[in-house]
């Protein structure tokens, strides 16, 4: 069976975050938060988190503070940044076969004997039909019904002990559709669309007010096997302090180069331990 070759940097690399999966197993077995761990190393609770998820690399300083507090071999330590460092340089390029389905095999055979302008046509008649199905096994909401769904179910008043979500079709004024994903949590809403939609945020945002942050996702769409490119919208109750919605961008493991803060106040808090970050990570 013939296959294709994808990239799974970001797989491989948690696969291989030997580094840190160690400091991870160690803080737990010890029954620790990252909070209650950073403040013992005195670095912030950010860099802790980016160790264990293999983003960053911890000094000599911070390993040293580290086989202090947790009386481990230092030496062992070193060893495993350096293993570390090796693999990460081996998983920029490694690949893994990626093997398709005999029956999507055949198709592609098959169409590939079928005369161009013929295939093109054919193409786009099953792109609609399938786009036509999708859109029928999964729910339609008007603007108007949407909005009560939100109140009834979403809204910051309700307090939810679990996170909850809506998900659907918005039917939208120029006589199109537009799929959507909303998720909620105790203290922070978000929304999910395709990247091609994204400027439509300004229809949620007359009932929701501005979000907060916006940032590049995978976004599955009902039915649909592969993960379509997305962009996620998040909005904060308004009783969550600045800090805790610096902790929520960094416990959602987020890439910091996709996020756009929409917020002057949460910007000037991510600049500012964003710097005290730069210092940690430069130390030793």
């Amino acid at each position: 069976m013939n296959g294709i070759n994808k990239k799974t940097t970001g797989d491989v690399k948690m696969k291989k975050n030997i580094l840190g999966n160690y400091l991870r197993n160690l803080r737990e077995q010890h029954g620790l938060t990252q909070l209650v761990l950073a403040e013992q190393l005195e670095v912030s609770h950010a860099f802790i988190n980016y160790i264990e998820l293999g983003k960053r690399m911890p000094s000599i300083e911070t390993l040293e503070k580290i086989s202090k507090f947790f009386k481990v071999d230092l030496h062992h330590l070193r060893d495993l940044l350096e293993k570390q460092k090796l693999l990460n340089k081996q998983a920029e390029n490694e690949t893994v076969p990626v093997e398709l389905p005999e029956s999507v095999q055949k198709l592609t055979e098959l169409l590939l004997k079928i005369d161009q302008p013929l295939l093109e046509g054919m193409v786009l008649s099953f792109m609609n039909q399938v786009n036509d199905h999708l859109i029928k096994m999964t729910p339609n909401f008007s603007l108007t019904d949407l909005r009560d769904q939100y109140q009834k179910v979403l809204a910051f008043e309700h307090d939810h002990g679990e996170q909850t979500g809506l998900e659907g079709f918005l039917k939208l004024p120029e006589n199109r559709q537009m799929f959507f994903q909303f998720i909620r949590s105790n203290h922070s809403l978000t929304l999910k669309v395709l990247q091609s939609d994204r400027s439509k945020i300004e229809l949620f945002e007359k009932w929701l007010g501005p979000h907060v942050y916006s940032n590049l996702c995978e976004l599955r769409v009902p039915q649909v096997l592969e993960p379509q490119r997305g962009v996620s919208f998040c909005w904060f109750s308004p009783s969550i302090t600045m800090k805790e919605q610096y902790n929520d961008l960094v416990q959602k493991n987020l890439d910091m180069d996709s996020v756009l803060v929409n917020s002057s106040q949460l910007a000037w808090f991510i600049q500012q331990n964003d710097q005290k970050l730069e210092t940690e990570y430069d130390a030793g």
